[in-house]
């Protein structure tokens, strides 16, 4: 319920809420929401149709499950430089893979990060010497 809130304010609410129905049974996690709340709603400040594109996880959790899977199928490496070309060719194969896939909403959030790039970052006139 954090993630779909449209301000602070609201996210706020509904931490309250999860902290009060789950402390006694996980208070380290609540404990850390609370203390890095504002770390992990910096989302909030991006217009809400972009939103889900920043705070998903879908990708880089789709990319450990692929490393994991084809290190379970190995007893051991010889070197450790073994397991590093095998995550090498991994890493070759999956950008093979999903090159031609975007991420949920990739254009709108690609032209808003420009944007706030383009103004943070803006060029200034050239100084004609």
């Amino acid at each position: 319920m954090i993630y779909t809130q449209t301000k602070a304010e609201q996210a706020e609410q509904e931490l309250k809420n999860l902290t009060e129905k789950w402390q006694k049974l996980y208070p380290s996690i609540t404990k850390s929401w609370n203390e890095k709340f504002y770390k992990l709603t910096v989302f909030l400040q991006y217009p809400q149709e972009i939103r889900k594109s920043i705070y998903t996880t879908n990708w880089s959790e789709r990319m450990n499950r692929e490393f994991r899977r084809v290190i379970r199928n190995k007893s051991s490496f010889p070197t450790s430089d073994a397991a590093l070309k095998l995550i090498f060719l991994k890493i070759r194969d999956l950008d093979k893979r999903y090159s031609e896939k975007r991420m949920y909403n990739f254009e709108k959030v690609e032209y808003y990060l420009r944007e706030k790039m383009n103004q943070r970052y803006s060029l200034k006139e050239p100084r004609h010497n």
